[in-house]
């Protein structure tokens, strides 16, 4: 028997609380003061995806009543890309998810741009310094204009404890992914298909309400690889991305992006 990967996160708002709700009537004080209005809560202002692009950069597809997740994969030299069947799965992974939008329809459309790296990016996963690693990857790599709206997936060559396979911002914008686990243990997905899905619902979920982390069940289970029982969306994070949609990073937005 093959022992799933462990997945981890880093906590970059920890000090600094989430998005202020100072009369308490759950719309943030930004949109209360009139505000930029982000009707389907991905994070993407209604102007933005009314305009299919922020400051220049494209996205495309954007719909303002239905959630949408754009991501930059960065595959370091020597790894192989993802494949058109990891990218499919992908896609349907997140489409399939039961998250709530405005225009009824569930789940969650992830946009999916791959760039190939001339150079190595070597990270060990379970050093806690990787969070400046990311912080860096994420500034150097995500062109200025989309920073804070577009999510990194960074593919390594993985160094260290060897069950640790990922690492997310939680909150944030970036995770880093070993680039070299293709394999699929006798399940449906590779295992970095897997750790990708994963790490990303970190970016978006970060902490919940009742401080944690990770579920008990579902794809935000510490091993959702693990047999292949894990592939789904818990009741416990769709209900959190359906009531609040994605979670903001202070520490992003102040310290990061722009």
């Amino acid at each position: 028997m093959v022992s799933a990967p462990t997945m981890g996160t880093f906590n970059f708002d920890t000090d600094l609380g989430g998005p202020t709700d100072t009369d308490g009537d759950g719309s943030t004080d930004e949109v209360d003061l009139g505000g930029p209005t982000d009707t389907d809560g991905d994070g993407l202002t209604d102007e933005v995806e009314s305009t299919g692009n922020v400051d220049g950069y494209p996205l495309p597809e954007a719909d303002q009543d239905h959630k949408d997740l754009y991501i930059r994969v960065y595959v370091g030299n020597g790894i192989e890309p993802l494949t058109d069947q990891e990218k499919a799965d992908l896609r349907e992974i997140w489409a399939d998810m039961p998250v709530s939008n405005q225009n009824d329809a569930e789940g969650i459309d992830l946009h999916i741009t791959q760039v190939q790296l001339s150079q190595t990016i070597t990270a060990k996963l379970s050093n806690e310094s990787l969070r400046d690693q990311e912080e860096q990857i994420y500034k150097q790599r995500v062109p200025e204009t989309a920073q804070c709206s577009v999510y990194a997936v960074v593919l390594v060559d993985a160094t260290g404890d060897p069950v640790i396979s990922g690492r997310g911002a939680s909150p944030g914008y970036v995770s880093i992914v070993d680039g070299h686990a293709t394999q699929r243990y006798n399940t449906e997905y590779t295992v970095r298909t897997t750790i990708i899905t994963h790490e990303l619902l970190h970016n978006v979920v970060g902490r919940f309400e009742d401080g944690s982390y990770h579920t008990s069940e579902g794809w935000l289970t510490r091993t959702p690889g693990e047999h292949g029982t894990q592939f789904y969306m818990s009741d416990k994070t769709a209900s959190h991305l359906s009531e609040n949609g994605f979670s903001e990073s202070e520490y992003f937005e102040n310290e990061v992006c722009g």
